[in-house]
């Protein structure tokens, strides 16, 4: 008699541990169930990188930011400060806003802008790998692959250095929200709270770049969108 092949409990995708070390799961799920529905996401799994592809470059498929919160958090996330401002976001939106956003966005990603880019991602990505190499021990993610853009986008943006520890802390707090299991009281909370303070932080500097625009990607996203019908 041939065993059944392991099969992956709904319960563990909103484990905590899934979300610590989801490897193991990943390996189990790409043996016995590459293509694998989870009733409490109401949403499918995939494991494996041509499937991955083949989702992400077909149109019929969908992000559905708005039922995914609805299925994780109930009815009440549309109430929610996180998710109005999440539904804003060029990421997390499907056609036909997704098209409007991602027409405005690319509009000063012009080539010569990416290729005046090169020097500062260079000098950026060199400084964290001597900061790396003078400490004589590095975590690949936490010393290079993440300060790394996060450097090149407070360069972009033309933000303060002062506030990048801020930013991104915003930012590590946002990822709550599109995790698998769904947040506790205390995790919606911070949500909430960082949604707001990042909304009123850029929503000043936006304001600002309005009366005094720059060279940086701020201002240009102004003058764009301002001119688009």
């Amino acid at each position: 008699m041939t065993a059944a092949p392991d099969i992956v409990d709904d319960s563990v995708f909103l484990s905590p541990e899934f979300l610590d070390n989801p490897y193991p799961t990943y390996h189990q799920l790409r043996r016995t169930q590459p293509v694998r529905y989870i009733e409490p996401m109401k949403a499918w799994f995939l494991t494996r990188a041509e499937d991955v592809r083949i989702g992400y470059s077909d149109d019929r498929f969908v992000l559905a930011y708005e039922q995914y919160q609805v299925n994780r958090m109930g009815p009440e996330a549309l109430s929610q400060d996180y998710f109005k401002f999440g539904r804003e976001f060029l990421a997390l939106s499907d056609p036909p806003e997704h098209t409007k956003l991602r027409r405005i966005f690319r509009q000063p990603f012009t080539p010569k802008r990416v290729r005046d880019m090169a020097p500062m991602v260079e000098r950026h990505a060199n400084e964290c790998i001597d900061r790396a190499f003078a400490s004589g021990t590095a975590d690949l993610v936490h010393d290079y692959a993440g300060p790394v853009p996060r450097r090149v986008l407070q360069t972009l943006l033309d933000l303060p250095e002062e506030d990048e520890e801020m930013i991104f802390n915003w930012v590590e707090v946002f990822y709550q929200a599109l995790e698998a299991p769904p947040m506790t009281p205390e995790q919606l909370h911070e949500t909430n709270a960082a949604t707001r303070e990042s909304e009123e932080y850029f929503g000043g500097l936006i304001r600002e770049r309005r009366v005094r625009p720059g060279t940086d990607f701020v201002s240009d996203l102004i003058q764009i969108n301002d001119a688009d019908d």
